[in-house]
């Protein structure tokens, strides 16, 4: 690690790892004209400790999906006390606008990249009055819940919204559903739901 012009310190990526315990952290102004090739352009490299930069980092690539559904009235026939499939009888209800990394297909979210991935989960129903409903994001895959599920309940003739905010843990392969729950045993109608999901971290 070297410093030039006494306030930038920056690391040339020369072999595949560092580990050198003083390059702690590596400080840049990220200038094209300070930077050698070697520390942008290089590929494969594994940087121990901390990068701080006092500009924008700006991916050109990230994993991440985006999509919904809209101006529907799907009735979702819930068992009393039962989890259900968020789906239409064609298993086509969700669209997704935008995605990279991830597939839907079935109505289920297919995380192609094992990590840990952060988003929101939107949903606006319609019900009977005062029947409470609860959502939640299920791991078909693993047999396993992912993170908390979130609730609210229905009035007639007035819209309900839900928002849950995602933590996913996903292994390469996952399937993902949205599921839902309803305490009464009633019927909710789907009139529209947005969603968002994002690679956070390995």
């Amino acid at each position: 690690m070297s410093i030039i012009d006494d306030k930038i310190q920056w690391l040339r990526m020369n072999k595949a790892e560092v580990n050198d315990s003083s390059a702690d952290s590596v400080e840049s102004t990220y200038s094209a004209s300070k930077i050698e090739a070697g520390f942008v352009k290089k590929t494969g490299d594994t940087m121990t400790g901390d990068l701080h930069s006092t500009e924008r980092f700006r991916p050109d690539k990230i994993w991440h999906a985006y999509g919904g559904f809209q101006n529907q009235a799907e009735t979702l026939a819930l068992d009393a006390d039962t989890w259900a499939h968020v789906t239409n009888a064609t298993n086509d209800l969700w669209t997704g606008l935008e995605a990279d990394g991830m597939t839907l297909e079935d109505d289920e979210m297919i995380i192609a990249n094992a990590g840990d991935y952060i988003g929101a989960l939107s949903i606006t129903i319609t019900g009977g009055n005062s029947k409470d409903f609860l959502f939640r994001v299920y791991n078909v895959t693993k047999d396993e819940v992912m993170g908390y599920n979130i609730g609210g309940s229905t009035t007639v003739s007035n819209y309900t919204n839900i928002t849950l905010p995602l933590y996913l843990e996903c292994n390469a392969g996952d399937h993902l559903q949205v599921q839902a729950y309803c305490l009464a045993g009633d019927d909710p109608v789907l009139r529209s739901a947005i969603f968002y999901i994002s690679y956070l971290h390995d």
